[in-house]
């Protein structure tokens, strides 16, 4: 696959590595278990930013050798305003929501039904899990990526791999 050219304010899912990757797959039944944000070459050479259990954080997308990349087109000003999020919440150590991944399991892995307020109440942008980071500097943004009556937040990578790949 060859590497695309990255714009910031997208938003870039991958498949990750090891275990805990290959069982985020297979919950989400999709070929990613990982999202974050392109935000451009920032001065410290990092050039994206994430959200892992030690919490927000900037980092380089070439860590992440094999990747799918919104193909949505953006208005400069509001992917400039994303990515400008996103740098916030990883410059403010954003917390990671573990409670977030428990209901996307109950949700997609056991195919329970999961309350839309505990996806809301779970949602705070104060603790945010991979795909909520990215759909957290949409929405703030006015850019809202799903449109079907869910609540902010509840969104896996799976889902934002959907959005272009399904």
């Amino acid at each position: 696959m060859s590497t695309p050219v990255l714009t910031p304010g997208q938003y870039v899912t991958v498949p990750g590595s090891g275990f805990v990757c290959w069982c985020i797959r297979k919950i989400t039944r999709s070929p990613v278990a990982h999202a974050f944000l392109y935000v451009g070459p920032q001065a410290d050479g990092t050039d994206m930013v994430e959200a892992e259990p030690g919490g927000v954080r900037f980092g380089r997308t070439s860590d992440y050798p094999v990747r799918y990349v919104s193909g949505r087109v953006l208005d400069p000003a509001v992917a400039k305003a994303i990515a400008e999020t996103g740098i916030a919440m990883a410059s403010k150590d954003t917390d990671y929501n573990f409670l977030a991944d428990f209901y996307l399991g109950l949700r997609e892995g056991a195919r329970l039904p999961v309350p839309q307020t505990l996806f809301r109440l779970a949602s705070t942008g104060k603790h945010v899990e991979c795909a909520q980071l990215v759909d957290y500097a949409y929405l703030v943004n006015g850019a809202h990526l799903f449109e079907d009556g869910r609540s902010p937040g509840a969104v896996s990578p799976g889902d934002l791999w959907r959005l272009d790949y399904h």
